[in-house]
């Protein structure tokens, strides 16, 4: 075989290798988080839970009108990496529609949702911490 024979044919299969070796299931441990989020026991909807981990990527959820949620890791897995994270929350409007109404006061909110962003509403002062352990986790977080 020719020098220029082998590197056309082997080429293409080592550029292959480099390209699909990052694909897959490679990545951090992800484990399944769900659960409710209240304050004075009603559900909080429309509510941004963060989770941030003290290494790895942070994980995010969206409360519903009951106050569920389930973290989100990226675009196609839902969970976080294990640890020991630091939770907060922002309100987030889940159209258009709820954006401008948030933005001219008449978006429906938590009737404690002022004390709630002020307490857990920043990441740096924001009190709560969650541990991550196990797959199919429920982890309720009452914003008293």
């Amino acid at each position: 075989m020719t020098r220029h024979f082998v590197r056309r044919r082997l080429a293409p299969l080592a550029i292959l290798l480099v390209v699909t070796s990052g694909c897959g299931s490679n990545g951090p441990q992800i484990m399944t988080v769900s659960g409710t989020v209240t304050c004075g026991g009603k559900a909080v909807d429309k509510l941004e839970v963060n989770f941030w981990p003290d290494h790895g990527r942070p994980s995010w959820g969206l409360t519903d009108a009951e106050g569920r949620y389930t973290l989100k890791y990226d675009k196609d897995r839902d969970g976080a990496v294990p640890g020991k994270h630091k939770v907060w929350v922002r309100i987030k409007p889940t159209s258009p529609k709820e954006e401008a109404d948030l933005a001219n006061g008449l978006f429906t909110r938590h009737p404690q949702i002022n004390s709630i962003i002020e307490k857990y509403g920043n990441q740096k002062i924001s009190p709560l911490w969650a541990e991550v352990k196990e797959n199919n986790q429920v982890i309720d977080l009452p914003l008293d």
